[in-house]
């Protein structure tokens, strides 16, 4: 179900930006000078994950993870003020970012200052698909600015994950916090891209510096995390979703042609 409704909504978006372009007239000829194909770097930030307390009285704090894309952009029309543009990308997704704080008096071993433990994990590569229309304006002699939207088609692998917490002293250990998160039980995503940027037209090289939000239609990691074994408190349990939306800093370059192929 989820790869017929993937397929459709690229079918439907190629059929809506096949439309648009097809109204399209050249506006912006300098930009032949460059290949439609250019290399992408970005960096990420990642949306914290959220948590839905199920009972008891213990959370977590969650932190915003930052990340990294490298790929590829095909421009299909970049001398004309609507254009579509398509590509591929590798990043590596986040898992969790928190940090598990626990007060020495809960502990069964007073006097050490309580457990402060900030832990990271990643998950696997992904790779994405972008399929976006953009729009552009000239604001000076070599600068642009535009605006861009539409769908990220995103493969990510099933898996799972998991992280503890153990306090320990000379006679005993104790597991004092779990969690368990995995994928979805299907490999592919949708979601919305929608940002903005600038474009330079250098001697050399076409330079698009864009900022962009992108947010998927499903999370991309769920599960559950647990408190226990406190000399205090009754057990926490409560349940983890990471979006995997982000917001990104990309920078892509389209070098010159050959004079030879000018269009």
């Amino acid at each position: 179900m989820v790869k017929k409704s993937i397929i459709l909504t690229i079918i439907i978006s190629m059929i809506v930006a096949k439309s648009i372009l097809g109204q399209s007239i050249e506006k912006f000829p300098n930009f032949n000078q460059y290949k439609k194909w250019g290399i992408q770097a970005a960096a990420t930030s990642y949306d914290k994950a959220t948590i839905c307390l199920q009972y008891g009285e213990y959370t977590f704090e969650n932190f915003r993870t930052l990340g990294w894309s490298f790929g590829f952009e095909y421009d299909f029309y970049p001398e004309k003020q609507w254009s579509f543009q398509t590509g591929l990308s590798i990043a590596k997704e986040p898992v969790y970012n928190i940090l598990v704080e626990i007060p020495d008096d809960e502990l069964f071993t007073e006097g050490y200052g309580g457990v402060s433990d900030r832990m990271k994990g990643k998950g696997a590569y992904s790779l994405t698909v972008p399929l976006v229309v953009s729009v552009k304006k000239r604001l000076s002699n070599k600068l642009y600015g535009h605006l861009i939207g539409g769908l990220r088609f995103l493969y990510y692998k099933t898996g799972s994950v998991s992280t503890t917490v153990t306090y320990s002293n000379e006679d005993e250990s104790r597991q004092i916090f779990g969690m368990r998160l995995t994928t979805q039980e299907f490999e592919y995503y949708g979601g919305f891209i929608i940002g903005t940027g600038v474009l330079w037209t250098a001697k050399k090289f076409l330079l698009k510096t864009n900022v962009v939000y992108v947010m998927n239609f499903q999370p991309i990691m769920i599960g559950e995390y647990q408190f226990a074994n406190l000399e205090i408190s009754e057990p926490t349990r409560g349940n983890y979703t990471l979006s995997g939306n982000y917001l990104a800093l990309s920078f892509t370059f389209h070098f010159n042609k050959p004079k030879n192929n000018w269009e």
